[in-house]
């Protein structure tokens, strides 16, 4: 029976991604990340019996993915109704007397990375001293409303410009503002922030508006595993610690040989094995199974200092103190699945109606949104956060994509003083 269940949660999945796919709808983003992060290698697992734990672990993984898969895909067939096209390249165009939207966007994109820039240096005394720890010394020295974590959501609605400037043929943009987000990740080593150039050229693709003919899926199978090798290669990077480390020490040999080692030992791929663990402990732990994932994300605007006790801690790290409690301030993301079920138990299940509704209210204010330049922006800041959320960091996706949004909202406030129409 397990061996069943392995295949129709893999073939469930895709099925959903095929829907979606025609729908042209961004939650496909989120459904081709567990694809790749949990429904291929946990079927790897099942047919193999590769895993530590018991089957009937694995098969109640299988049976609880199942059922969330079903209860989504009945919920957008039945209650969420998305008929209608969301991606399709002719919303993101922008008339040819409105060309200077792109110079904005590209000095925002800018700016932004700039000032990443200038805190490194001002913690790290120069970007060649800079390391993952720290960018970790800024994100732990800032409070819930900081400028730094204000600049982290603006990175992702001024990166839109590369979306937009790939489906109005701007080459000139396209090399810049690429440039810009390689630079950016290679300085700051944050894996997520290579994430819009990604969805950028798959959305490109995507918008065009083809069937999923198997030219295309050739096509994002290639760009996936070379998604794979650029988060697994930037891991490796961020291992070597300085850029001054990094520049002694390089060689492509060893630095590829670690890569493969990686991927390998399963990494990135691996998260799913948090989900296992908590199944076979049955989710035993302290605040487990209380929706905090789903109660800080109704409070997202709300500090969880000034809340009064209302607002729940981060799930992440209570997760992270169950499942390696000697490794204090540890937190782990066991993908979209496992932290339903950690917040829900066996009921958790029934989240595929929330994330239906969810991608259901999106599409439609995607496509009920007059400004092709708000339109853009929301698309790649939303995309890059159905990604995190389908790796399990479900609250800080919501968290950057809401304060984006934010900051949206204000930007198409002052373009519609200047660029009125765009």
């Amino acid at each position: 029976m397990e061996y069943i269940f392995g295949v129709l949660q893999l073939l469930l999945i895709i099925v959903i991604i095929k829907r979606e796919y025609d729908n042209k709808s961004p939650v496909i983003f989120m459904w081709a990340t567990l694809l790749i992060m949990f429904a291929i290698p946990h079927f790897i697992t099942v047919l193999f019996k590769s895993s530590n734990y018991s089957d009937s672990v694995l098969f109640e993984a299988s049976v609880f993915v199942t059922l969330f898969c079903i209860i989504y895909l009945l919920s957008r067939v039945l209650l969420f109704k998305a008929n209608r096209i969301v991606l399709n390249s002719n919303l993101f165009r922008i008339p040819i007397n409105k060309e200077q939207i792109f110079t904005i966007l590209l000095i925002g994109l800018f700016l932004v990375v700039a000032f990443k820039f200038y805190m490194i240096v001002k913690t790290a005394g120069s970007l060649f001293s800079s390391s993952w720890a720290t960018g970790r010394e800024i994100s732990n020295s800032e409070n819930y409303l900081s400028l730094s974590n204000l600049i982290l959501s603006m990175y992702y609605p001024f990166s839109s410009v590369l979306l937009l400037s790939l489906i109005n043929k701007k080459r000139k943009y396209v090399i810049w503002s690429s440039l810009i987000i390689i630079l950016c990740v290679l300085v700051t080593r944050n894996r997520i922030e290579i994430l819009p150039l990604l969805i950028s050229y798959i959305l490109y693709y995507i918008s065009k508006g083809a069937n999923l003919s198997l030219k295309k899926i050739v096509y994002f199978s290639f760009v996936g595993l070379v998604s794979m090798y650029l988060i697994y290669a930037l891991l490796i990077f961020r291992h070597y610690g300085t850029f001054g480390d990094f520049i002694s020490n390089f060689e492509f040999n060893d630095f590829n040989s670690r890569i493969f080692d990686k991927v390998s030992e399963g990494g990135e791929l691996n998260l799913r094995e948090v989900f296992y663990y908590f199944i076979e402990n049955d989710n035993n732990f302290k605040d487990f199974e209380k929706g905090h994932t789903y109660i800080r994300m109704l409070l997202v605007l709300i500090p969880t200092s000034f809340s009064f006790g209302i607002k729940p801690p981060d799930f992440a790290i209570t997760m992270g103190a169950a499942y390696m409690p000697y490794l204090q301030g540890f937190s782990t993301h066991p993908t979209l699945f496992g932290d339903a079920y950690a917040n829900l138990g066996v009921f958790g299940c029934l989240l595929g109606v929330f994330w239906a509704f969810f991608a259901f209210f999106w599409d439609n204010v995607i496509r009920n949104l007059k400004s092709s330049l708000a339109r853009v922006m929301v698309v790649v800041s939303l995309c890059s956060s159905y990604i995190i959320i389908a790796r399990g960091s479900v609250y800080n996706a919501f968290a950057i994509f809401i304060f984006g949004l934010i900051i949206i909202y204000f930007y198409s406030i002052v373009s519609k003083i200047f660029l009125s129409k765009v």
